[in-house]
């Protein structure tokens, strides 16, 4: 049988077990995202995050220029163009980096999300 070492505060005296190895939890963590992003290595994770974080700043930016060129303070056009911006960039970033397949699949799932459903009555 293992005994776990207890570590002790020096302050208090109190006896605690120690945390769990912090390089078992990192990977453990990056499996759950690679999962939850459904990429196959880190590197791929990575590259995703690089783009995501490029394609909302830029849009932000673009937005905002697109914005003040035509002189347009309406709070809904802003989102619209952001939201608009987005799509594109994600695809043309993505491209960039690579992964032109992934982000597609990604972009077919936020585009069929913003679908009406016809009510049949």
């Amino acid at each position: 049988m293992h005994v776990v070492p207890m570590a002790e505060c020096s302050r208090t005296g109190v006896r605690f077990p120690p945390p769990p190895r912090s390089k078992y939890v990192i990977i453990m963590f990056m499996d759950k995202l690679k999962n939850l992003f459904r990429v196959s290595s880190t590197y791929q994770l990575v590259v995703v995050f690089i783009v995501f974080g490029i394609t909302g700043s830029l849009s932000l930016v673009i937005s905002e220029y697109i914005s003040g060129f035509f002189h347009l303070d309406n709070i809904i056009l802003s989102i619209i163009f952001v939201l608009v911006i987005y799509q594109v960039l994600l695809i043309i970033i993505g491209t960039l980096f690579g992964e032109f397949d992934y982000f597609w699949e990604m972009e077919k799932k936020i585009i069929s999300r913003f679908k009406f459903k016809k009510n049949i009555n």
